[in-house]
């Protein structure tokens, strides 16, 4: 099946040969020189076997942890990430010399446990240690990689610190 998306450069589009993906489409017949064609319209899309219950209800403890609302020690836990959690999405990111799409997309790519208040929560400290810069846009943010000289002690991370003190 092709399809197009208008506005996208190759670059800017997310998926690639081989995703499994989640279609909303509509069906329409589309007429052009005298011949009908079966048009498929394509009006959202999605990683397939991804848990979207899961992915909300950790982005929503995420949010509530940067609000600074009293998160309970199993809360904090389920944010904290361990230093195998840090090296798979360290790994990634700089196999792959940064990153550019959604925080789905990436949560998607690395293929792990790691939730996306977890992904978060390792960005944050890996931008807050220098390891990586983010840039965030409306649907899509930038990560890139910063020259580091030496090891990093993730434990210095103020998110981390914050984390820690409320899992006790």
């Amino acid at each position: 099946m092709y399809a197009l998306r208008f506005s996208t450069t190759l670059a800017e589009f997310p998926y690639k040969t081989g995703d499994v993906l989640d279609l909303a489409v509509t069906l329409d017949i589309n007429l052009y020189n005298n011949s009908e064609n079966l048009s498929v319209i394509v009006r959202a899309m999605r990683f397939s076997g991804m848990d979207e219950d899961d992915i909300i209800s950790s982005k929503e403890l995420f949010e509530r942890f940067c609000r600074g609302d009293r998160l309970t020690p199993a809360e904090a836990d389920k944010l904290l990430p361990g230093r195998e959690e840090f090296a798979v999405v360290y790994r990634y990111v700089k196999a792959n010399g940064g990153y550019k799409h959604s925080f789905d997309t990436l949560l998607y790519r690395l293929r792990s446990d790691v939730g996306y208040g977890k992904l978060r929560v390792i960005l944050e400290a890996m931008n807050e240690l220098g390891l990586i810069r983010i840039f965030e846009g409306m649907y899509d943010f930038e990560i890139k990689m910063c020259e580091v000289g030496g090891k990093v002690d993730l434990n210095t991370s103020v998110i981390i610190q914050k984390l820690r003190e409320v899992r006790g």
